[in-house]
């Protein structure tokens, strides 16, 4: 795959499709049954596309071969959900059982699950949709559409750092968001 190019996860027709920023023809990224339903993609530390499905799993493909080169399989991973990734953690967001699921893929074994019955914190997950990685500052942020407001996680361990926004709906002050969806760190 070339640089600037863009690629997009299509839920309905379970592919992904790739197409030069110059806006020349749109051409599919993986071949038909590579992906189930993909919510989420991104690019990870090692140049590997990094694709959530409706699965319960996370898989990489080289971006060169457009081939999976490994994957992860997660429990409690299911629909409804999109992923960050930091380092050898990952989160994954579950949009049906309203949690987080920290896992550390390179010893392949759960860090944390916390969520809607999460008692440590007033923070529940309830319609996230944008993750993003800080990869400086080694945080993991998630946006909450249906609470107002973007979550801040320890990318190392999992704890809850802080909540941007406020639970107000209708988001008018500058501190305060209206149903956020993206999230992007600016470094």
């Amino acid at each position: 795959t070339p640089t600037n190019t863009v690629i997009v996860a299509q839920l309905s027709n379970n592919s992904l499709v790739e197409f030069p920023l110059d806006g020349s023809v749109v051409r599919p990224f993986t071949s038909t049954g590579q992906v189930d339903g993909p919510f989420s993609v991104e690019v990870n530390h090692s140049g590997q596309l990094v694709v959530k499905d409706k699965t319960p799993r996370v898989l990489f493909i080289d971006l060169h071969t457009k081939q999976i080169v490994d994957s992860l399989s997660i429990s409690d991973g299911v629909a409804g959900s999109s992923c960050a990734i930091y380092n050898r953690t990952v989160m994954v967001i579950n949009n049906v059982d309203k949690k987080i699921i920290m896992w550390d893929k390179a010893n392949n074994k759960l860090v944390d699950v916390f969520g809607a019955d999460w008692v440590g914190h007033r923070m529940h997950i309830d319609g996230s949709f944008g993750t993003a990685v800080d990869q400086v500052r080694k945080r993991l942020i998630f946006t909450s559409h249906n609470k107002h407001q973007a979550f801040v996680f320890d990318a190392q361990n999992g704890h809850h750092l802080h909540t941007l926004g406020s639970t107000t709906p209708g988001g008018a002050a500058q501190h305060q968001f209206n149903s956020p969806t993206g999230v992007t760190v600016h470094q």
